[in-house]
């Protein structure tokens, strides 16, 4: 080899070694970002106001913020937004607690902002970098507090991630109590099965579809193996907070005692509030044993006497999965089941609807009788199901089989905004309409009548059928195989509500069905199952209908099914092994007679 030509491999092979280590370092640097951004996520968090621990207050009110950041953090903001609308907060004060290490805000609400349930956003900067924290569902800003509202009682949902069971009456109980908007709910515990941070993240998703205020407080179940994730996730393990001339008290029942502790803490919240029209407390663990006189909580006697003493009128508790109430002097103790965990046999899952009029607890049973409105009594059917997916349409089907009407039900819809239309409400009756360039903001009413169904409509008043650009699919399978359709569907006027493959085998003439879920974007995946072995084909299109109802059909396709049977090569009659052998043995005959010529003289 020549000089120049060692040269060149040289400075290939450093060029290829200087290559590598690059893309280590820069790996390495990919890899520091991503845990230095991961640290920051768990090194800056909101602690109140939160998803589960809300703040209800007046326009022009003010509250607290409080953060957890570096003690240098500075050039505050926070905003409250929706999917309509932001405002920003306005900052009066920020100090830093060198005792907690955390950072407290003190903001005001501005005199226009909207009545709703905001998000809550802040930015501050630590070493010249921007962080910004979220916290859905944190404020909700009021014009008044209403002296006569509704409130909803939930206990143990004991979510698991994965069981669907479960995870789909949560789902729809929540789907109802946005319909009832209720002035807030309060959840009394065993949240979850497991108080892992994956349960707590897979409940908070969930709990996100709630459109109005939820206060949590801490069950066995949430807090069995500490109490580190509920603190993180969910809620101070115990509060108060007020709703008007309300006093609500949230307190820790977690190993079935509440400790001296909180029961001074406790007697100091009902002095200091003594004037509150309505006082409640709230906790997991029941005061009594459901049908037995014995005490369940272990203060019971001290709690009683403290009721008593400073007037307490409501005290709402779960655990046992079961309805109990009872009234000690003026003060109710009500238990409510569990709303989507299990129950005792014959039980229903359910929820209570607790009536306030002008600050005197009024109703609080199902049918004249002590019970939990039962869940399975309602069932609404929402698209789309995810609150927070903004469509060009919404449809809602509310079926009633409970013993009385469902009146007053208010639909709270946020949709994709319009430039030269307006929405329609079909089966509703508008309330109000605010919209802007990101979302329209629509709030109507509707009735549902005893044993009935009703179904509800928003849509672009100018509608039109959705559009299938594109369908791919395999054109054969194998036998007793399942396949996928995929499709492409745009509709930019009046959006995408359903899409439905119908489908036949061979020559039968039944006509079979699969729906595809919602989609929020303009993909479309339809699973096809497998069919009987020994099918040949199938053929199906494609139905795609958009909020109003119109319908775009595709054009009909075929699938084969199994391995079409293979024309056999050769002459009819004669396999085409014969045929070669036959060619062999006729090449080798003429080659030895030609040899046997060229021996022999004749």
């Amino acid at each position: 080899m020549n000089k120049g030509k060692k040269f060149f491999v040289v400075i290939v092979f450093f060029s290829i070694i200087t290559s590598f280590q690059l893309l280590y370092e820069s790996n390495c640097l990919l890899r520091m970002n991503y845990n230095t951004a991961h640290a920051n996520d768990e090194q800056f968090k909101i602690i109140f106001p939160r998803l589960l621990q809300p703040v209800i207050k007046l326009q022009s009110g003010s509250f607290t913020i409080t953060i957890r950041a570096a003690e240098d953090a500075s050039d505050w903001e926070a905003k409250i937004y929706t999917q309509y609308k932001v405002t920003s907060l306005v900052l009066e004060n920020a100090d830093y607690e060198q005792d907690n290490e955390l950072w407290s805000l003190e903001v005001s609400i501005p005199d226009e902002t909207a009545e709703d349930l905001y998000n809550l956003e802040i930015k501050f900067t630590v070493n010249d970098v921007i962080q910004t924290l979220t916290e859905d569902n944190a404020v909700q800003v009021l014009e008044e507090y209403r002296e006569s509202f509704l409130i909803i009682h939930m206990s143990d949902s004991h979510i698991v991630p994965g069981a669907t069971s479960g995870i789909e009456k949560f789902k729809q109980a929540i789907l109802q109590t946005n319909l009832f908007h209720p002035a807030f709910v309060i959840f009394t515990g065993d949240l979850v099965e497991s108080g892992s941070e994956s349960s707590y993240k897979y409940l908070e998703e969930i709990c996100k579809n709630f459109q109005i205020p939820v206060y949590a407080l801490a069950g066995n179940h949430d807090v069995s193996s500490g109490t580190t994730n509920y603190y993180e996730y969910i809620s101070e393990l115990y509060y108060s907070f007020e709703y008007g001339e309300v006093l609500f008290i949230m307190a820790l029942t977690g190993n079935a005692s509440l400790g001296s502790t909180q029961i001074a803490w406790i007697e100091n919240e009902l002095t200091e509030y003594q004037s509150s029209s309505l006082k409640a407390i709230a906790f997991h663990y029941p005061v009594w044993y459901h049908a037995s006189p014995d005490y369940y909580l272990e203060e019971a006697e001290q709690l009683i006497d403290i009721c008593n003493q400073k007037g307490v009128d409501l005290v709402l508790y779960g655990h046992l999965h079961n309805d109990d109430f009872r009234i000690i002097e003026s003060t109710k103790y009500i238990m409510t089941t569990s709303v989507s965990g299990l129950v005792w046999a014959g039980n229903l899952n359910g929820y209570r609807i607790i009536s306030i009029e002008d600050y005197e607890v009024t109703d609080y049973s199902y049918d004249d009788e002590i019970l939990s409105q039962p869940l399975p009594g309602i069932n609404v059917e929402r698209i789309p199901a995810n609150i927070r997916d903004l469509e060009k349409g919404l449809k809602l089907k509310i079926t009633n089989e409970l013993s009385h009407p469902l009146e007053n039900l208010r639909v709270k819809a946020v949709l994709k905004p319009l430039i030269n239309d307006e929405y329609f409400i079909f089966n509703a009756t508008p309330i109000s309409t605010v919209n802007s360039s990101n979302g329209w903001l629509i709030i109507a009413e509707c009735t549902v009548p005893t044993d009935s169904s009703v179904e509800i409509a928003i849509y672009p008043s100018n509608p039109s059928a959705p559009n299938i650009v594109d369908i791919s699919y395999p054109s054969q399978v194998e036998d007793s195989k399942s396949f996928t359709v995929e499709a492409t569907i745009e509709n930019e006027v009046s959006g995408v509500e359903s899409v439905d493959l119908f489908y036949f085998i061979d020559d039968l003439e039944q006509l079979n069905r699969e729906s595809v879920d919602y989609s929020d974007t303009d993909s479309y995946s339809i699973r096809v199952p497998s069919q009987p072995s020994g099918t040949k084909s199938l053929r199906f299109y494609i139905v795609a209908r958009d909020f109003s109802g119109l319908e775009a059909t595709s054009e009909t396709y075929t699938v084969i099914i199994g391995s079409e049977e293979e024309p056999i090569a050769g002459i009819p009659g004669f396999p085409i092994e014969g045929i070669i052998l036959g060619v062999v043995l006729a090449v080798i005959a003429i080659t030895m007679i030609r040899k046997k010529e060229e021996i022999l003289p004749f």
